[in-house]
């Protein structure tokens, strides 16, 4: 499929990634909503009411009973929210009983996510989409949706999937940002552990030796873009396409790249 593979891969990170390496520049401005608050240290959690893939509805409420709530925003379709649910879900699991409930939401309107958005996952971003998305990943944890008035997002000032919140036991905030500085699976790839250091510190009764830092990954993908989301993915779904059949052999072949050109292979996942 003849797509103009760099051009596809450069409208994804233009449209859809905040800010790169989560330490260098400053970050991406992304459009926000009316009514968007971004939360600050010792701010007050918001309360919501939430649907949760299991069928029940979620608000603060149901986790009073735990000294540490971690809020994160989480999303299918996002490559760098998937890195970093490889590394929260093993947190989940060894901080159980410990004092730490965990809550995840899904802040994106499907009809904000742009078709060349989805190559990194089979799922979209609606609420049927996280029901199989969470089962496949091995989700220990409640996954809400948010996507259909966005409410909550607005109110903690989710900028991007992942976004993390961690709440102390007035359910004030102690610590926001990025869940770690790495986009990648590989645990090996990390070199800044924030939210887990923010867990163990409150876990261990000190304080978070990192408060804050700047979130990255995929932004939010508000209703109000919808507009400019379906005008961009009707000419997109206009664009020439040839399909050629190709055999081991030739995949070989484009491997070696017999040119003196760079050679650009976009494999799309789904």
């Amino acid at each position: 499929m003849k797509i103009s593979p760099i051009c596809r891969f450069a409208a994804v990170l233009l449209a859809g990634r905040l800010s790169g390496a989560p330490d260098s520049g400053a970050p991406v401005e992304a459009p926000t909503p009316a009514g968007f608050h971004a939360l600050a240290i010792g701010d007050a959690a918001p309360d919501f009411s939430l649907p949760g893939i299991d069928g029940k509805t979620y608000s603060l409420a149901d986790f009073k009973d735990a000294p540490y709530l971690m809020v994160i925003f989480l999303s299918n379709h996002c490559p760098v929210s998937h890195a970093a649910q490889t590394r929260l879900i093993p947190l989940v699991a060894r901080t159980k009983g410990k004092g730490l409930a965990v809550v995840a939401i899904n802040p994106n309107n499907p009809a904000g996510l742009q078709i060349d958005e989805l190559g990194y996952t089979k799922y979209d971003d609606t609420f049927d989409g996280m029901k199989g998305y969470a089962k496949e990943s091995g989700f220990n944890f409640p996954y809400l949706y948010d996507g259909d008035t966005q409410v909550t997002a607005k109110a903690y000032g989710c900028l991007c999937t992942p976004h993390v919140f961690i709440f102390d036991a007035a359910r004030h905030l102690c610590y926001v940002g990025r869940y770690d500085d790495s986009d990648q699976p590989d645990s090996a790839s990390v070199h800044s552990s924030d939210t887990a250091n923010a867990v163990d510190a409150l876990l261990a009764g000190n304080p978070v030796p990192v408060a804050s830092t700047r979130p990255w990954g995929c932004a939010t993908k508000w209703l109000m873009l919808r507009k400019v989301v379906a005008d961009f993915n009707e000419t997109w779904s206009k664009l020439p396409v040839s399909v050629e059949p190709i055999d081991a052999a030739g995949v070989s072949a484009l491997a070696r790249n017999s040119t003196n050109k760079l050679r650009v292979i976009n494999v799309w996942a789904t």
